[in-house]
């Protein structure tokens, strides 16, 4: 469960903050004016998201090499599901 926390409560407490999402294992969203800043979570959560992450992309490598598309036209396609995303379109 995530716990959701103003950004002028972290100034006072963050060694509370980091506290409670060693012993809970929860993330902790930081928010400033309603919009989401800042997550505190534990450190393996972010390793398995980094670990994630760099197979995600290992992987866009190894498909990019075996259709030899040009870097551009991939970009491209990027950028187009990106736009796709950001309007909430499916695929």
């Amino acid at each position: 469960m995530e716990k959701i926390i103003d950004v002028s409560e972290t100034y006072l407490s963050i060694g509370d903050v980091v506290k409670d999402v060693i012993a809970r294992g929860e993330e902790v969203a930081v928010e400033q004016d309603g919009e989401l800043v800042a997550v505190v979570m534990p450190a393996e959560l972010y390793k398995q998201w980094q670990q994630g992450r760099q197979a995600f992309f290992d992987r866009i490598r190894q498909i990019a090499e075996q259709v030899d598309m040009p870097e551009e036209e991939a970009d491209e396609l990027v950028a187009e599901a990106v736009r796709a995303v950001r309007r909430g379109e499916k695929a």
